[in-house]
């Protein structure tokens, strides 16, 4: 399989989770790319040790990709990194 097409498969799993930020009682869900780009906001307690793990992958492959050595991001992996939205 490529790169190209892990991390995509992966991202299709990163779909299928509930992503969380902040801590607290109340919690926001948001969208993968928010944790993405805001890993240091992200509630991992409360979204999980298998999301954590993806999120790794996911960030290891992405950067792989970005410093040139690897296929540049499809248009669904540009989106689905650059999708910031707070769920209420």
């Amino acid at each position: 399989m490529s790169t190209r097409q892990e991390l995509t498969r992966l991202l299709k799993q990163a779909e299928r989770i509930q992503w969380y930020h902040g801590l607290g009682d109340h919690p926001d869900r948001v969208t993968f790319g928010y944790v993405y780009q805001h890993p240091e906001a992200a509630n991992w307690e409360r979204t999980g040790a298998q999301a954590r793990i993806l999120y790794l992958d996911i960030q290891t492959i992405v950067e792989r990709t970005c410093r040139g050595r690897g296929p540049t991001l499809t248009a669904y992996q540009r989106r689905m990194l650059d999708d910031t939205r707070i769920f209420d």
